[in-house]
């Protein structure tokens, strides 16, 4: 299972972990979450889907969930690991200052290929 979890502040690479237990993992993640002053912060949630040809890369982000809302995107994470195999599983969480700058990114990820 592996793991991008990227704060609004970046000091050096985004971080990335990889983990051979999805609790850990959950655990992991949702002490990330629960870090995040979401009064001030907005959250970018996708599942990576690799292995796509190039024609495909358009879907390697399939949904994309945007949110400040903690309990949200705890479902949303647990839902999408309980639902596919720990090997397939390339999570990224990226933090943002407010929804104009999450939704930027977001239109950047999706319109780059």
């Amino acid at each position: 299972m592996k793991v991008t979890l990227c704060n609004k502040v970046l000091e050096g690479d985004i971080p990335r972990y990889e983990f051979e237990n999805k609790e850990e993992g959950i655990n992991f993640i949702e002490s990330w979450i629960s870090s995040k002053d979401l009064e001030e912060s907005v959250l970018v949630c996708f599942q990576n889907w690799s292995e796509l040809s190039i024609k495909e890369l358009r879907n390697e982000q399939r949904g994309i969930l945007v949110t400040h809302d903690d309990y949200e995107l705890s479902e949303y994470v647990e839902n999408l690991i309980s639902s596919i195999s720990i090997n397939e599983i390339d999570l990224a969480i990226f933090e943002f200052e407010n929804y104009q700058e999450a939704f930027k990114y977001c239109l950047d990820l999706k319109e780059s290929f």
